[in-house]
């Protein structure tokens, strides 16, 4: 019986650490939600710029200049 005990004790503490976790989590993205998403905006930002650039290479390489200029001086400045 001793170790149903040790189970229960050992759930317990787990249940209230991931109940704390998640107050503090909630706090925090009250405390600093702008700044947050200018984050994820930001981190966003960076994959489509990255994105855009293997467009323009294959572009590039299959001679669509056209569309290498479009991305490169028209798409990837929007981004920045």
């Amino acid at each position: 019986m001793e170790w149903l005990g040790n189970i229960l004790t050992l759930v317990s503490g787990l249940s209230l650490f991931l109940f704390g976790m998640q107050l503090m989590g909630e706090g925090l993205e009250k405390r600093a939600g702008k700044k947050l998403k200018s984050l994820e905006q930001i981190q966003q930002n960076k994959i489509d710029i990255e994105q855009l650039n293997f467009e323009a290479e294959r572009a590039e390489r299959n001679g669509d200049y056209g569309r290498v200029a479009e991305i490169r001086y028209s798409l990837i400045k929007q981004k920045q």
